[in-house]
């Protein structure tokens, strides 16, 4: 449990004696680590996909375009996948979190009631 224990105190940003003592906020260390992982290349894909997607609805209007609209729909299937994607790792990294969390909580108990 030592080791479990330092690897996600550091990387979740709380303290080891804060957890073994039970004073663990998980729910604001789990907002806290979402707010982290939205990145700037993150959010400018997203608003990338909802700029090509008024293009496509738009389509036709401006003779002008460059792309087809069967073009502009392959593009924003590509970048949306890609969010979709990170965003399942973000949730699966938290599940673990949290799964870890509750194992090293019982195991703690378990240690106190002994």
């Amino acid at each position: 449990m030592g080791n479990n224990v330092t690897f996600f105190s550091a990387r979740y940003n709380f303290k080891t004696c804060d957890f073994v003592s039970g004073v663990v906020n998980v729910n604001g260390v789990i907002q806290q680590y979402c707010s982290r992982v939205m990145s700037v290349s993150t959010e400018r894909l997203c608003q990338f996909i909802l700029e090509l997607i008024r293009c496509r609805d738009w389509y036709g209007s401006y003779s002008e375009c460059c792309l087809d609209r069967d073009d502009i729909c392959d593009i924003i299937k590509f970048s949306a996948v890609t969010i979709v994607v990170y965003l399942i790792c973000v949730y699966l990294e938290i599940c673990v979190f949290l799964l870890f969390f509750k194992i090293s909580f019982l195991s703690c108990a378990l240690c106190t009631m002994s």
